[in-house]
């Protein structure tokens, strides 16, 4: 029995890495512009240099987009909304698999003191 559990614990932790390790970062950049609206809860962020990640290979890379059903989502728009108004640079973590409204999705933000 105990080999058993050792392998379900070692795909277990294969399959976190692997969720992990498979989203990219942008960053630090600086946000240029927030745009918000389309008719939904959602909103899209540019960049200074304006070159962008796209794992999942979204067909419109003008920017990063999130919609409100997403997870953490009140908690990331709260970072970049605030980096912009201070100016900071901010890291987004962009999903590897999705976009939003057809562009790379954000799905976490950092940012330092």
């Amino acid at each position: 029995m105990k080999p058993m559990s050792t392998v379900f614990l070692g795909i277990a932790m294969v399959c976190v890495a692997t969720e992990a390790f498979g989203q990219s970062a942008a960053g630090p950049v600086t946000i240029q512009r927030i745009r918000t609206g389309w008719a939904s809860d959602a909103f899209a962020v540019e960049t200074v240099g304006g070159t962008y990640v796209n794992p999942a290979n979204c067909p419109v890379v003008d920017g990063y987009a999130a919609e409100i059903g997403a997870p953490g989502y009140s908690t990331y728009f709260s970072i970049v909304k605030m980096a912009f108004a201070l100016g900071k640079p901010v890291t987004l973590i962009i999903s590897a698999s999705s976009c939003s409204q057809n562009r790379p999705q954000i799905i976490g933000a950092y940012i330092d003191k």
